[in-house]
């Protein structure tokens, strides 16, 4: 939720929201992560918050992230997918 930026009240709270509002949604092989690079969702979790300049959404159970900065999410692909 980039707990490091400034709370949004027009951010979407769902992957579906972020899909309307036209972010950069990124399906994430949580299974091939977790076996390649040993890391948990909530590492994933906390590196995005770490290194995303923009607001971004995680969720576990679909196994998506959402980005509102398009640069973010092909940080994230080249460095995890």
């Amino acid at each position: 939720m980039a707990y490091n930026l400034k709370y949004k009240a027009t951010n979407p709270r769902t992957i579906h929201g972020a899909a309307i509002r036209n972010w950069k949604i990124l399906d994430v092989p949580y299974g091939e992560i977790l076996k390649e690079h040993n890391r948990s969702w909530l590492g994933l979790e906390i590196w995005t918050d770490r290194n995303a300049k923009g607001y971004y959404l995680s969720d576990f159970f679909q196994q998506k992230f959402a980005f509102e900065d398009a640069m973010d999410a092909m940080i994230f692909e080249f460095k995890w997918l």
